[in-house]
C-alpha cells in the first residue's frame, strides 16, 4: 500500500523515472503498483514504455495484468490515435481470460469512430447488442451517436436516439447535446 501511494505521488509530481526506479528495485511491487505506473506513462503519452511495462508484467507471475491495466492501455492507444495498437490490445483482451467490459467496448467503439471506421463501429455495436455479452447503456449509445454525428451520419444518429428511447434508456443532458448538434450541423 505504501509503495503504491509513493508511486502515485511521484507520478502526480511528474517524476515517472523515479517511480520506475523505485518499482524496479522493490520486492513488494504488485499489479496495482505497476498499473499506477502504467497509467502515469499513458497520461504522459509514453505508450511505448507503457507497452514495455505490460510485457514485464506478463513475464512475472506475481504481476498479472488485469482489466484495469488493459483498459488503461486501450484508452491511451485511442487517445494517441494508435489504432493498430488499439485493435491489438482489444484482441488480446478477448483472447485472454481477462475479457472486456462496458468501458473496454465503449473505448474501442470510440476508437473505431476516430479511425473513421464508422461502418465497422456500427457493426461492432450491433454485435455487442445482439450478443448481450456486455450490458449496453445510455453512455454507450451516446458514444455511438456522437461518433455518427462526427462523421455526418445524422439520420442514423436520430434513428439510434429513437431506438435508445424504445429500449427505455433515459436520455441525459449529453444525449440531448448530441441531438442539438444534429439539428445545427445537418
Amino acid at each position: 500500500m505504501t509503495l503504491s501511494c509513493l508511486v502515485n505521488a511521484l507520478i502526480k509530481c511528474e517524476m515517472i523515472l523515479s517511480a520506475k526506479d523505485i518499482i524496479a528495485k522493490s520486492k513488494n511491487a504488485n499489479t496495482v503498483t505497476y498499473s499506477i505506473l502504467l497509467k502515469g506513462l499513458a497520461r504522459q503519452e509514453d505508450l511505448s514504455h507503457a507497452m514495455e511495462l505490460l510485457d514485464i508484467m506478463k513475464q512475472n507471475s506475481r504481476l498479472v495484468p488485469n482489466l484495469v491495466t488493459y483498459n488503461t492501455l486501450l484508452d491511451a492507444a485511442v487517445s494517441q490515435n494508435q489504432f493498430n495498437l488499439m485493435r491489438k490490445i482489444y484482441n488480446e483482451m478477448i483472447d485472454s481470460d481477462i475479457g472486456v467490459d462496458l468501458i473496454s467496448v465503449s473505448t474501442y467503439i470510440k476508437g473505431l469512430f476516430r479511425d473513421e471506421q464508422h461502418v465497422e463501429a456500427m457493426e461492432f455495436f450491433q454485435k455487442i447488442k445482439s450478443e448481450g455479452s456486455v450490458k449496453v447503456d445510455e453512455i454507450l449509445y451516446n458514444i455511438v451517436m456522437d461518433g455518427l454525428v462526427r462523421v455526418g451520419k445524422y439520420e442514423r444518429a436520430v434513428e439510434l436516439f429513437s431506438e435508445m428511447q424504445k429500449e427505455n434508456f433515459k436520455p441525459s443532458n449529453v444525449t440531448y447535446s448530441i441531438m442539438v448538434l444534429v439539428i445545427f450541423d445537418s
